[in-house]
């Protein structure tokens, strides 16, 4: 884990799953405007609308569609996910933890996941707490913070691994 401040935001999924549109819209509305303009936000995944392209700027930027996520997600520093409509697990969350990016979502974002993720996913459900949550991020000192990401991929390799998962289905 590299040391200094984590700037580069990261969210990813389905541009044309409307959860992860009202996510994005949500991000462009709520959080980015509040969020310190050396941060940067890259919203990556196909099918992203005209719409919502036209609202690209300096601090956000659309990729569309990445061939290998985890690379991708291995260089950002922080992991978004303003999830507010939907259900099930996302996998987007277990893809984060699983790289070493702090998670910063709602609790909706958390839905499916084993109770244990709440101990190292900083968790935000309104715009001022997804800002203070990215900064106590970058006020954590790197050896805390370390320790926090070992024990979420802990976690997620504990209760969301092919083997757990066909062993619950068993």
């Amino acid at each position: 884990m590299r040391s200094g401040k984590r700037n580069k935001l990261i969210f990813f999924g389905i541009m044309d799953y409307e959860p992860n549109i009202l996510a994005v819209e949500y991000i462009i509305k709520n959080i980015l405007p509040e969020l310190n303009k050396k941060y940067k936000i890259e919203i990556v995944g196909p099918k992203v609308s005209q719409k919502l392209k036209k609202l690209e700027s300096n601090n956000l930027k659309f990729c569309g569609y990445v061939e290998a996520i985890k690379e991708k997600l291995s260089e950002a520093d922080i992991f978004i996910c303003p999830i507010i409509a939907g259900s099930g697990v996302k996998n987007k969350i277990l893809q984060a933890g699983e790289v070493g990016l702090p998670i910063v979502c709602t609790d909706l974002s958390l839905e499916g996941i084993n109770n244990d993720i709440r101990q190292t996913a900083y968790i935000a459900n309104n715009a001022e707490e997804f800002i203070q949550e990215i900064e106590k991020i970058n006020n954590t000192d790197v050896k805390e913070l370390k320790s926090r990401l070992e024990k979420q991929k802990e976690i997620i390799q504990k209760y969301n691994s092919i083997e757990m998962i066909e062993k619950i289905l068993k």
